[in-house]
């Protein structure tokens, strides 16, 4: 019912896809015509084209030795990282976005996907496949993150991330040394300066 136009060669939305009626002058899918019978009502729908393909990700980042005794904690059973722990998602080394837990270790975003159809799986749709990279140290810059702590590991998880829906995701890391969860740095400085220069142990024998 809209106006007519010529229909082009390829599809806008899928470049390199032949148009069924290329070459044709039809009419727009912008608008449409409803039969409405007397006492009842006629649903209107309105389609939102966008060229541009967001996907949401949600989830949280924890200490996966660490229990959490917090009971009103949203990550109740395993302990969460403190507030601010960079996490980045990248596709071949390019980083696409990098965000900050809250004090709870949770964070979400938005990034860009795919939508590929009739590929082999169960739905149908190709996803986008990004690594999402806990703890990263170093900003696109080249410069040390501030938030960085070198008590947890560099842990990347790749997951996959459809257009329009929201992965939710459980992406835990392991302490690299003790007390981590108290975040108390005993093995070294920042500066890689051993924080406990010497120890001296004695022993005394019990008396026979």
């Amino acid at each position: 019912m809209g106006d007519p136009h010529l229909v082009p060669a390829e599809l806008s939305l899928f470049p390199g896809v032949p148009c069924e009626f290329a070459g044709q002058t039809r009419p727009l899918c912008d608008r449409k015509q409803v039969l409405v019978s007397t006492g009842k009502n006629a649903a209107a729908d309105f389609f939102l084209h966008r060229s541009a393909k967001a996907a949401r990700g949600v989830g949280f980042a924890n200490n996966d030795l660490g229990a959490e005794f917090n009971q009103f904690s949203p990550t109740s059973v395993r302990r969460s990282l403190p507030l601010g722990y960079p996490s980045r998602c990248e596709m071949g080394g390019k980083e696409y976005h990098r965000v900050y837990t809250d004090e709870f270790g949770c964070y979400n975003f938005l990034i860009p996907s795919t939508f590929a159809i009739s590929v082999p799986a169960p739905s149908g749709v190709g996803p986008q496949m990004m690594t999402l990279v806990l703890t990263t140290p170093v900003k696109p810059d080249g410069t040390i993150d501030e938030f960085y702590n070198p008590l947890y590991s560099i842990t990347p998880w790749t997951f996959q991330y459809y257009p329009g829906t929201t992965s939710y995701l459980d992406t835990p890391l392991v302490p690299l040394a003790a007390f981590a969860p108290a975040d108390v740095k005993l093995d070294t400085e920042p500066n890689n300066t051993p924080a406990i220069l010497s120890s001296t142990a004695r022993r005394q024998d019990s008396a026979r």
